[in-house]
């Protein structure tokens, strides 16, 4: 039988710094958006092979050129009046492992919200304004 994976959103974009502790994510509205399936043990490795095959990144980007993939935490995991959290990078096997948690414990509490992979790609990773 084969495994089923939660439903993962994977959305484009930049993520902006607008003031101390201050993050919002700019989605790329002329990328598609893709919804596809992660088993919660999904290796790092596997899970940019994936967003790499559905954004046909070896077509777009050199080898060289990075592909940064990370998430915020939901609203309700935040403290009131504290600042916005800088976006959480996946970098390893272990920080998947925590975005599949957090996204399984919140999808079962919450219907409403989906916690979305987010990902830059090639000189657009981050931008700051002031």
């Amino acid at each position: 039988m084969k495994e089923m994976g939660q439903l993962v959103k994977l959305v484009k974009g930049v993520w902006g710094r607008h003031g101390q502790g201050v993050w919002k994510f700019d989605v790329d509205h002329t990328e598609v958006k893709y919804d596809v399936a992660v088993r919660e043990n999904k290796s790092y490795d596997s899970l940019m092979e994936m967003v790499k095959e559905q954004f046909q990144l070896r077509e777009r980007l050199l080898p060289s050129e990075p592909v940064i993939l990370t998430y915020d935490f939901p609203d309700l995991m935040k403290v009131l009046g504290e600042y916005t959290r800088a976006p959480v990078e996946i970098k390893e096997n272990g920080d998947v492992e925590l975005f599949m948690a957090v996204k399984l414990d919140f999808s079962k509490t919450n219907d409403e919200q989906n916690i979305a992979l987010e990902l830059s790609y090639g000189g657009k990773i981050s931008k700051e304004r002031k």
